[in-house]
């Protein structure tokens, strides 16, 4: 994979994505006689200019155990039940008509209790928006 550079300086008037790391021409402040005074790099971008951020890789440092083994099945096996379910709830939510944002006790009376089971798994689940700090779900928890 090939890396990209460009210079993030606000004021920097070079908008081109470099396929070299090197120095910014026209941020980097030079002396009299040639020499750089004060060098302002490039930092490393996507192709297309958007900020690059690189994803660790977990890396094991001794090998796995029969019990962490285990233990990773049974983690891998309780999640694919969970999203299992969530399919279903939203199945039958879409076949009874029912939004996934509708709370529980807005939910009508003549509702199969299957689907309230359901239903409450899925609302233990936790949002997307919840990453965030002005999630609406985080307030109301507060």
């Amino acid at each position: 994979m090939m890396a990209h550079w460009k210079c993030i300086t606000e004021d920097c008037s070079d908008e081109k994505v470099y396929s070299y790391k090197g120095l910014c021409r026209s941020c980097t402040k030079y002396g009299d006689n040639g020499s750089i005074d004060e060098p302002c790099h490039r930092v490393r971008v996507n192709k297309d200019g958007s900020s690059f951020h690189f994803q660790e890789v977990p890396r094991m440092t001794k090998p796995i155990t029969r019990r962490d083994k285990m233990a990773m099945d049974r983690q891998y096996a309780n999640d694919r039940k969970h999203n299992t379910k969530m399919r279903k709830v939203r199945q039958m939510m879409r076949h009874e008509g029912i939004d996934m944002d509708t709370p529980l006790d807005q939910i009508p009376e003549d509702i199969s209790d299957e689907l309230r089971e359901v239903i409450q798994i899925g609302e233990s689940v936790p949002h997307d928006c919840c990453a965030e700090d002005t999630c609406s779900h985080r307030q109301e928890e507060e």
